[in-house]
């Protein structure tokens, strides 16, 4: 039983470096860890909506609110009104935003070259088949896709989870 949690914990080390690697380059990027997921979602599904985003990310609406007003004025991000319906406004990353969506993912490369570094590609393939194993083990699906829409449906289940 003490390996399983040996694993455990370096999985959770390397979650911690990551983290703090990123926050260590914020000043490369000027982004803060949780504006990231924002912008890329946005990147990637340009006109949508704060409660979309909220919805996916699994974070609350105010705190969704919040961040895109930060992110406008930090001229990343540009709200544009929908012209189906006046009360609600559609997503969209400025120039600027897209640098930054680029220089964040240049650190995140250089993040990973670092950690996967002297690893040959079977073991990488491994690796993977491994996480993927434990994550099916636990979540009991066939596979493990992972994007923004599963892990908000994750998250969720966690909270509901947690009020119960």
């Amino acid at each position: 039983m003490t390996i399983y949690r040996d694993i455990i914990k370096r999985i959770d080390k390397v979650h911690l470096l990551r983290r703090v690697w990123l926050q260590s380059n914020r000043d490369r990027t000027g982004l803060y860890f949780g504006q990231f997921p924002i912008l890329d979602y946005i990147h990637t599904h340009p006109g949508c909506t704060q409660s979309e985003l909220s919805e996916v990310l699994a974070v609350t609406p105010a705190s969704i609110a919040l961040s895109t007003k930060r992110l406008q004025k930090s001229g990343l991000l540009e709200k544009i009104v929908d012209e189906n319906n006046l009360r609600r406004n559609k997503l969209s990353l400025t120039h600027e935003g897209i640098r930054a969506i680029e220089k964040y993912r240049a650190i995140f490369l250089q993040f990973e070259q670092e950690a996967f570094a002297g690893f040959r590609e079977e073991e990488l393939q491994n690796f993977k088949e491994y996480l993927d194993r434990m994550t099916m083990n636990i979540t009991g699906e066939d596979t493990n896709d992972v994007n923004f829409n599963v892990i908000g449906k994750l998250i969720k289940q966690i909270d509901c989870r947690k009020r119960t």
